[in-house]
């Protein structure tokens, strides 16, 4: 286990643009409509930007919730699970989520105590997210417990549906590749009736990938779901850990990473392999 800290490489006193010793520097254009920065109010100099944003509908909008909870800790079959897709145009560490919800009934049954984000990869073609029965081991790219409802603060009130805003800053980046196709999850724990659900979003494809346990089948479904992802601003330093040879470990932690941060560098030996030094 290895613990490295990325802090600005020393600059050239004979060439002043010039950074020696740089791995890698990465920015990204940001091209985001004035209602994504309301949605994502303008924070102090350095904060998260973002980098993919579906909007919350209209306030004169239908108010319709996207269902996306279960009930803790033993599941039931009005359970359902909703994944949308997003694709980033710039690699970026994505490090922190937002998104905006509801409770279809009024949280009548009880209000949520949890919440879980988990990012998948498509099938080939990228029609769907590769996925299975959510309430058996998944295989996923990041999964992240919150621990908590995010922060649930009062959005108002769309089409006669009180909605919350929601926020959560990721324990390690999510490293979102350019041009590829990932599937996000947002779902909450309930211990009643799982009524919650995210707001109605645009911006989007107009549709929602979905699993319900009742009927135990994943489908499609009409309209977007409202979230954000935020990246640091950068610049971006890369961090490149491998195994040699190939087949005798595997390793974690490579990436793009922002200057100051902390990253964990994981090697792990397979069976009959050893660390040399």
């Amino acid at each position: 286990l290895f613990f490295l800290m990325i802090r600005r490489p020393p600059r050239s006193t004979l060439f002043p643009y010039t950074t020696l010793f740089r791995s890698g520097s990465f920015g990204f254009p940001l091209f985001l409509p004035l209602a994504v920065l309301l949605f994502c109010p303008l924070n102090k100099l350095g904060a998260n930007v973002p980098v993919y944003g579906q909007l919350p509908e209209a306030a004169s909008q239908t108010g319709i919730v996207v269902p996306s909870a279960w009930i803790d800790p033993n599941g039931s079959d009005a359970d359902m699970y909703g994944y949308h897709s997003f694709i980033v145009s710039s690699n970026v560490p994505i490090t922190e989520v937002r998104w905006r919800g509801g409770y279809a009934h009024g949280a009548l049954y009880g209000r949520l105590s949890n919440f879980t984000i988990t990012f998948f990869e498509s099938i080939a073609g990228g029609s769907q997210p590769y996925v299975h029965n959510p309430q058996l081991p998944e295989v996923f790219l990041a999964k992240y417990t919150v621990g908590g409802i995010a922060g649930e603060t009062s959005a108002g009130t769309l089409g006669g549906q009180q909605m919350y805003d929601y926020d959560y800053t990721l324990p390690t980046p999510f490293q979102a590749l350019a041009g590829v196709k990932y599937w996000l999850r947002i779902e909450g724990s309930q211990s009643g009736y799982p009524d919650w659900g995210l707001a109605a979003g645009t911006n989007g494809d107009g549709q929602h990938f979905a699993f319900s346990t009742g009927a135990a089948r994943f489908f499609y479904s009409f309209g977007d779901e409202a979230f954000m992802l935020l990246a640091p601003p950068g610049p971006y330093f890369s961090v490149a850990a491998s195994a040699s040879p190939g087949i005798g470990g595997s390793t974690t932690g490579s990436g793009l990473y922002t200057n100051g941060a902390s990253v964990t560098v994981v090697a792990t030996a397979n069976a009959g392999y050893a660390f040399v030094n």
